[in-house]
């Protein structure tokens, strides 16, 4: 009785393991996604070939989700092709089917005069939505010719068959019965941090983006530098608000996201899902400029300046501005971009109109804007001339004596350096032919009698070589004064 007693135990047990070592396979089901077919396109299905697939995935005693739910959860959930597969929709056909491994295959065939096919599985486990397997293999008719060409496959349907066993096989082998963990459910889809750069003590606003196919947890916390900080649930745009005080020092600062399922007890912690940057401290700026002239303890100029801005630390910039203000604070150039700084500017004397400005004192003021709020700014004085200054003549003739008075008019700030003087009588004749440096001046001629008119030519030029020349303009020699209303002005400067 006894060693009856002890069979029928040992019997027993035996069933009891053998059940518990083959449950874990015979609880798992797998979901098969219409078989792609890359010989027809991105979205091209081979629905034979899927039912070939199925049918080999039976033979193996697997527990297959009936292809008419695979298709409604596709149909339901907007699945077309296979480009946006991610871990959260793995995830989710775990979760609508009841399914812990998904398995998505891909075909390409050729026909012709000597057929292939190419196939490649991968399987993924639905708990996390991560692939776990992956095989390919190919072959083609002239591989697989038999002996005497007995028995060798007639196209690329006969191709197919054997080669799906053999990869089945070894996803059955390797894959099916083992161990799938059990993870929680959810994707991260971003979070927000606004402002990105702030000031030491500045305010930050959070507010993340995350999906769950189950519950969410009971709470939800941003964790960095400054502490944890738990995010409320806006049901509106269901995502995950807060707001905190940035740390007073400078650095950049990593934000842990925080799942407590539990209070005080089973947190789950995605580290640096976003980042913030304290800069307190302006960006240090600096103003060169080029093609100017130095003139005593002025830079001078007469046709265009090259600005050139100059950060003194790397630091991303929100903005920066140029304004152009004359002696008396008047603005005449303002302009204000996004972005980093230009390399260089180019002014060339003219007001935001387009039009050019008085010749005058002139403060170029740039400005620089950081993604944090600090504000730096630089300027330069400059002067501006772009036309000689203007001479007025007088002519008078007196007891037969001509006398012509030159002096300068008009706005300017660097006088002539040089000039020269020419009256012509009507016929032709030279009275006076005159150099100078300084005005005004007072200079002789002989006019020629009972001509009551003459030509008079100037010629000059300024300190940064701004040219004036008056052709032949009628001069009457009466006892009286002449103004000279209509000059030719010309500036020149070489580009260096």
């Amino acid at each position: 009785m006894d060693r009856l007693f002890r069979a029928i135990f040992f019997l027993i047990l035996t069933l009891l393991l053998q059940i518990a070592g083959t449950g874990p396979a015979m609880a798992q089901k797998t979901v098969l996604l219409p078989v792609a077919d890359l010989s027809r396109g991105d979205n091209g299905l081979h629905l034979g070939l899927t039912r070939t697939v199925q049918s080999a995935l039976e033979r193996l005693n697997l527990d297959v989700v009936p292809m008419g739910d695979v298709l409604r959860f596709m149909s339901d959930n907007k699945v077309r092709s296979y480009h946006y597969l991610d871990s959260f929709l793995i995830q989710k056909i775990g979760r609508d089917l009841n399914a812990q491994l998904v398995l998505m295959g891909t075909v390409t065939e050729t026909a012709g005069r000597t057929p292939a096919i190419g196939l490649s599985f991968t399987a993924y486990e639905t708990g996390r939505g991560a692939p776990i397997w992956g095989k390919t293999a190919a072959t083609s008719l002239r591989e697989e010719v038999g002996v005497l060409g007995l028995g060798e496959p007639a196209g690329v349907e006969d191709l197919a068959t054997p080669l799906i066993d053999q990869l089945l096989g070894e996803f059955h082998e390797n894959v099916f019965g083992g161990f799938i963990p059990e993870v929680r459910e959810y994707q991260l889809v971003g979070m927000q941090v606004t402002p990105a750069y702030v000031q030491g003590g500045s305010r930050i606003e959070a507010r993340l983006k995350i999906r769950f196919l189950g519950s969410p947890p009971k709470l939800i916390g941003a964790r960095s530098a400054a502490g944890q900080t738990y995010l409320l649930h806006d049901k509106k745009t269901n995502t995950w608000r807060g707001s905190w005080a940035a740390p007073k020092e400078e650095g950049s600062y990593p934000i842990d996201i925080t799942l407590e399922w539990e209070p005080d007890s089973d947190v789950e912690t995605l580290e640096e899902v976003a980042r913030y940057v304290v800069i307190n401290e302006p960006p240090g700026l600096t103003l060169e400029i080029k093609k100017g002239q130095r003139i005593g303890t002025d830079l001078a100029f007469n046709n265009h300046l090259l600005i050139l801005p100059r950060l003194g630390r790397v630091t991303p910039l929100a903005r920066w501005g140029l304004e152009i203000l004359t002696d008396d604070g008047r603005r005449v150039v303002q302009e204000e971009h996004e972005g980093d700084i230009p390399e260089r500017l180019v002014w060339e004397g003219k007001g935001s109109d387009g039009f050019k400005l008085a010749n005058g004192t002139y403060e170029i003021v740039f400005h620089v804007y950081d993604l944090a709020g600090n504000h730096s700014e630089a300027s330069r004085r400059v002067v501006f001339q772009s036309t000689p200054p203007k001479i007025k003549a007088q002519a008078r003739v007196v007891e037969n004596e001509g006398r012509l008075e030159l002096r300068t008019d008009g706005s300017f700030t660097y006088p002539l350096v040089s000039w020269s003087a020419e009256i012509k009588s009507m016929t032709g004749v030279t009275l006076l032919q005159e150099k100078g440096e300084d005005l005004p001046v007072s200079l002789i001629f002989k006019p020629i009698e009972g001509e009551d008119n003459a030509f008079l030519t100037l010629t000059g030029e300024d300190l940064l070589g701004n040219r004036l020349r008056i052709t032949r303009q009628k001069l009457a020699l009466v006892e009286g004064e002449v103004e000279i209303e209509e000059q030719e002005a010309k500036s020149w400067v070489s580009d260096f």
